[in-house]
């Protein structure tokens, strides 16, 4: 199950528009055209037909470095804008396309927690994204699913009925403390 893409057209523009000024035009396009000819194959080959593909299910969790020598709310404050917002100054802008993986999840609109977003490496991807917090909509708190979770950030739900993302399932970025397996990457993503 999970939400029909075209219900939220406007959000996808929104994630479009925003994906196209950080990639460039020429860039998001092919990643864009891609996406519509190459990944419903890919995910219906690779992740979502059970004769083919082990389905089971598989807990990942991958932490970044650590960044305890800055104050969380600074962390916050940066990556919330880093992949949330669209407008960058020009060596951030060439810093985020330089990236493999570079998110782009618009803030939701008052009335809900979640937006659809993009996703950009070497295809675009859309996808639904829960924001914990957001600056335009205070609803009231969302309830994190990680056991490692220091500040909750985003909930990326990929909809097995989401044919232009290739894989099914959730992934959490949260400010963690790295516990119970990794207390070294305190305050990493």
């Amino acid at each position: 199950g999970g939400p029909r893409l075209w219900w939220y057209f406007t959000d996808c523009v929104v994630a479009v528009m925003g994906s196209v000024y950080r990639q460039g035009c020429g860039e998001f396009v092919k990643k864009f055209t891609n996406m519509f000819l190459i990944t419903p194959w890919l995910k219906y080959w690779w992740s979502g037909n059970y004769f083919c593909t082990d389905l089971s299910v598989r807990f990942i969790t991958q932490l970044g470095q650590s960044m305890d020598d800055m104050d969380i709310h600074d962390v916050d404050t940066h990556f919330q804008s880093a992949v949330s917002r669209a407008k960058h100054y020009d060596e951030n802008r060439q810093t985020l396309d330089d990236l493999f993986f570079a998110p782009h999840y618009p803030y939701p609109p008052q009335n809900r927690r979640f937006a659809i977003g993009m996703q950009c490496a070497r295809l675009a991807t859309f996808v639904h994204t829960t924001h914990f917090r957001s600056p335009e909509n205070d609803s009231g708190a969302v309830a994190s699913l990680s056991n490692s979770v220091k500040l909750p950030l985003y909930r990326v739900m990929l909809w097995r009925n989401n044919p232009f993302h290739l894989y099914t399932g959730y992934v959490e970025a949260n400010i963690t403390t790295g516990q119970p397996s990794q207390p070294e990457k305190e305050q990493s993503f």
